[in-house]
């Protein structure tokens, strides 16, 4: 889903923001707004320890006390949200270091539309000049080209969609995995942006088939040499 709203870090001020034990979601956005909006720092018994932008600098047993969870199930959330490619633990003999990935994605600046201005030249001449016939159709001709861009640009599907055109296709593959991973790579293929995610869970599509051919002759090769070897 596109789209913003603005959620200030003083939700968490409310009384009722820490009253009962979170959710999973709950904890997710907590993650989110506790993180860093700039690189700081604090001290942890000494030692300096630098928090970048969208870092965490926190423990397993903190988080336990702030989302009334047992450390068991925050240990086990955070894993789960490593695996899905959502953050990426960075540990040392001091602290645990939460990092967030794409966390622009969630706390970049939204853009905004700026004003068109007109810097035509007033004039006294009639309404009849023959040149502005052609400017309307140029103008109209540019704006249609716009448009067209516009509608090039990539927009990342959520994984209702993809799990639709997966079901669709008859494709063998996990839409939770694979919008995780394209999302913790800012949705780039190699080194370009993506166009098409359609055509990216095709390509993965084959994949997967072309891994589950290589895993069926692998077992027919050995199936095949312990025939032989016990003859």
């Amino acid at each position: 889903m596109d789209g913003w709203i603005k959620l200030h870090r003083k939700i968490m001020d409310n009384p009722l923001y820490l009253s009962e034990p979170f959710t999973r979601m709950q904890a997710w956005i907590d993650l989110l707004l506790l993180a860093n909006h700039k690189e700081g720092f604090f001290y942890v018994r000494g030692n300096k320890v630098i928090v970048k932008r969208g870092q965490i600098g926190t423990s397993s047993r903190t988080l336990a006390t702030r989302w009334q969870w047992s450390r068991g199930k925050v240990e086990r959330y955070l894993k789960e949200l490593e695996y899905s490619n959502q953050i990426e633990p960075q540990k040392n003999n001091v602290i645990t270091l939460l990092s967030i990935c794409n966390y622009n994605d969630y706390q970049g600046i939204e853009p905004q539309s700026e004003p068109q201005t007109d810097h035509r030249r007033a004039t006294d001449e009639p309404q009849t000049d023959p040149n502005k016939k052609d400017n309307k159709e140029k103008n109209n001709k540019n704006d249609n080209n716009s448009s067209k861009e516009t509608a090039k640009r990539f927009t990342p599907p959520s994984i209702e969609e993809v799990q639709f055109y997966i079901s669709e296709k008859g494709y063998s593959v996990d839409a939770e995995r694979f919008v995780s991973f394209y999302e913790c790579k800012g949705w780039y293929v190699g080194k370009n942006k993506m166009k098409n995610w359609k055509a990216a869970i095709t390509t993965w599509s084959k994949s997967e088939k072309s891994k589950m051919s290589n895993i069926k002759t692998s077992s027919s090769t050995q199936n095949v040499n312990d025939i032989w070897n016990q003859k």
